[in-house]
């Protein structure tokens, strides 16, 4: 994938600022039928936007108040000659914006009529059929379906990052040297220290073959709601914590506070590219009440802390890799699984990646966590050898839809405004919104050099990650 630098981002912002929109063509539907349905689409999406309820990550499209795009959405547009496959994206692009007008329609006040679901999957139904046979409009609602990146190009013009970037790359080189001198601690045996395990309460029948899985048309897997409960439960990690602070017990975060009673993964699934075949992500959330002081002038410690792990698999099954990153959007790392490396493209404005030891594709995990700034310091296979050794210290964990966390902790902007860090005054250059501060899924910048979104569907092959030759492994 051709990759853009930043600095002609910047130019293109800069010379653009002068530039008039084009000219475009709105969606009318002739028949009346058609056309109440989108007035019920456009007076819920209305409503939604005058109490400011809108999920900053998932994007609008343009003039369609029933479709709704995501970055991978989005990555479908070049693989759309075809009509089967153009109704296919438009009926995506319309089942995202139906969940995601619920959620947000579930934040209004009683007195506010809501169309219902079935209201709305039928009307979608009807827009898509009609929308998919006007051509004139498919070239412009392709363009329109593409989701803006999360970075203030302003910012970076004013904070001339063209030179402050130099300056962060140095220290963010010096960082990872730094976390690769320290070294993992043995996989054999387990970190040092009063560890407390969080982990789901697993039924059985999760090793019942379910691979591989049903696609669409578009090769996109059709995940009924069991199969999609079943991928979640099969794949979560156990989470190990330092006794003895409040601050390193896992909860949840509330409209009002924090609550350690009912320790939560929050979960959801999303999808990527590797080697032109759709790859299948499974993301688990976990939250913290802060990270605390460490010292006078710590820049990263504030209210509500978080570490999201990420499994990526082929829909055959396959680990392809993990990552992880704070729910800030920093600190990202990629754990490769046995079998696959990095081969990284080096260029000044680019970040280089935190790449760990490959992992066994061993599909239960244990993330051993540093005490107060919540770093990963080991990964381990949880075996019957080890989960014995860590039930006397087990608590279990609760798994929940992501989307629980939507009506209350989020801003319209996409931040958890009780969180911001006092490291957004010195990284602001950079061009990340409120570096620091804990944002919804689809709004994290996970680089401060060049651009990478966590959600970006082509992040894996984006930071090189490859197969090995047999003869290599």
């Amino acid at each position: 994938m051709k990759i853009k630098t930043s600095v002609v981002r910047i130019l293109f912002f800069v010379f653009s600022l002068g530039l008039t929109a084009c000219t475009s063509v709105s969606y009318q539907p002739v028949d009346s039928q058609l056309s109440s349905c989108l007035k019920t689409y456009q007076q819920l999406d209305r409503v939604i936007k005058k109490y400011h309820l809108q999920d900053a990550g998932v994007a609008r499209v343009e003039e369609y108040p029933f479709l709704r795009t995501t970055r991978f959405l989005a990555s479908f547009t070049q693989v759309l000659n075809d009509s089967a496959h153009y109704k296919e994206w438009l009926n995506m692009l319309n089942a995202q914006a139906v969940d995601t007008l619920q959620q947000e329609a579930r934040r209004l006040p009683d007195t506010v009529s809501v169309p219902s679901e079935r209201t709305l999957l039928t009307c979608g139904d009807q827009l898509v059929s009609d929308l998919a046979m006007k051509a004139r409009l498919k070239s412009q609602l392709i363009n329109e379906a593409a989701v803006p990146d999360s970075y203030r190009y302003w910012q970076r013009v004013v904070g001339l990052y063209p030179l402050t970037a130099v300056l962060f790359r140095f220290g963010i080189l010096r960082d990872q040297k730094n976390l690769k001198q320290q070294g993992w601690p043995p996989l054999d045996a387990p970190p040092e220290g009063d560890y407390q395990f969080y982990s789901l309460n697993k039924s059985s029948g999760l090793d019942t073959p379910i691979f591989p899985l049903p696609v669409n048309s578009l090769g996109v897997p059709l995940l009924n709601s069991q199969l999609h409960s079943h991928l979640l439960s099969r794949y979560a990690p156990t989470v190990a914590t330092l006794s003895g602070h409040d601050f390193d017990r896992l909860g949840a975060p509330l409209s009002n506070g924090f609550s350690s009673d009912n320790p939560d993964f929050y979960s959801w699934i999303d999808y990527g590219w590797f080697n032109g075949e759709v790859s299948l992500r499974l993301n688990y959330s976990i939250w913290f009440s802060e990270r605390p002081k460490d010292g006078a002038f710590d820049l990263f410690s504030g209210q509500l802390d978080g570490l999201t792990w990420r499994v990526h698999l082929t829909l055959s099954g396959k680990v392809l890799a993990w990552d992880s990153m704070h729910n800030c959007g920093c600190w990202y790392r990629l754990y490769p699984a046995r079998g696959f490396s990095v081969k990284a493209e080096d260029a000044l404005y680019r970040e280089p990646v935190y790449v760990a030891e490959p992992l066994t594709d061993y599909q239960e995990k244990v993330l051993y966590l540093e005490s107060g700034t919540h770093h990963i310091l080991a990964v381990r296979d949880r075996t019957e050898e080890v989960a014995e050794s860590e039930e006397v210290k087990g608590i279990q964990a609760r798994l929940r839809p992501y989307a629980e966390l939507k009506p209350y902790l989020f801003a319209p902007s996409g931040l958890v405004l009780s969180s911001v860090r006092a490291e957004r005054w010195l990284f602001w250059p950079m061009g990340v919104p409120s570096p620091g501060a804990m944002r919804v899924a689809g709004t994290h910048a996970i680089a401060f050099l060049g651009t990478r979104h966590f959600d970006d569907p082509f992040l894996l092959e984006d930071i090189g990650l490859v197969e090995l030759s047999p003869i290599m492994q």
